[in-house]
């Protein structure tokens, strides 16, 4: 009778995997995120906004006054009083003897100069900014200043270049139905050298 202790088994014994317990091990590059290059955001580009002062090609300026006289001939005449603040945007808008002398101006410490030499303009004035040309002349430029005036705003005081100009023309009855509309108003202005002179005599007078 065989001894039941000596007897060998031929199974196998199974190799049981350990039970998955959800944790891993820790890998050596965890916890280190991999560098990325970080997109850089794009710079909006702002648009120049336009100037509220130029509109359409023209020019906002003060109608301050206009004066009556007559001619050596006895003809109605008028001087038309204009102001307004220069600004880089006034450039190629108007006379280049007058532009001329801003640039020299800007660059120099004199409070006040006078343009000369500017000869006859064609000029438009509007009401409206949008609108056709109320008024369309031939006139001399007999007067022109450009001077540092300081102006008060909100409790500041601030310094602007001011140019002031002279117009001298017939006193037409559609310019004097103007005038009498438009004077100490704002207005918009347009002018070119004219090819058309204006009574150089009666503008030195």
């Amino acid at each position: 009778m065989k001894n039941p202790k000596n007897k060998r088994s031929d199974k196998t014994p199974k190799m049981v995997p350990p039970k998955k317990t959800g944790k891993r091990g820790i890998n050596p590059v965890d916890g280190f995120e991999t560098p990325t290059r970080q997109e850089q955001p794009e710079l909006l580009t702002v648009a120049e906004q336009p100037s509220p002062r130029i509109q359409h090609g023209k020019m906002s300026v003060h109608f301050v006054s206009f004066t009556t006289k007559r001619s050596k001939n006895d003809d109605p005449l008028v001087f038309l009083d204009f102001s307004l603040e220069l600004e880089e945007g006034h450039e190629g808008r108007i006379p280049k003897q007058i532009e001329d002398e801003w640039k020299h101006f800007r660059r120099g410490s004199v409070k006040r100069t006078e343009p000369e030499g500017v000869g006859s303009q064609n000029v438009k004035i509007s009401i409206a900014a949008d609108k056709s040309p109320d008024l369309e002349i031939v006139a001399a430029l007999p007067k022109a200043i450009i001077s540092h005036v300081k102006t008060k705003g909100k409790g500041k005081t601030q310094s602007i270049t001011r140019l002031q100009l002279r117009f001298l023309t017939s006193f037409t009855a559609d310019v004097a139905d103007f005038c009498e509309k438009s004077f100490d108003r704002p207005v918009w202005l347009e002018m070119e050298e004219s090819q058309m002179s204006f009574g150089e005599e009666e503008a030195a007078d």
